[in-house]
């Protein structure tokens, strides 16, 4: 797998440009991920105090650990539990 982005930019500073944006603003972000490409991400959310979640074993900045993809599955479908999707 490749990831493809920008010169400059990386998961935390999208994270911060869509924090700055309807309907973004003001919401507890909560980012999930599995690799290092994501620790920015998580470093970005911590900051701005969301709620960062590692899945696997490897070391990580992430405040939250699920040991594996599907834990992971089965905490998002406890967490969307009664919530309804509006577009």
């Amino acid at each position: 797998m490749v990831e493809v982005k920008p010169a400059g930019i990386d998961k935390g500073s999208a994270i911060a440009e869509y924090m700055l944006e309807s309907p973004f603003r003001g919401r507890v972000p909560v980012f999930i991920g599995d690799d290092l490409n994501d620790e920015h991400g998580f470093a970005e959310i911590n900051r701005i105090d969301g709620v960062s979640i590692n899945v696997g074993k490897a070391s990580s900045c992430a405040n939250y650990r699920l040991p594996d993809v599907d834990a992971a599955r089965r905490w998002l479908t406890t967490a969307l539990k009664g919530w309804e999707c509006r577009a």
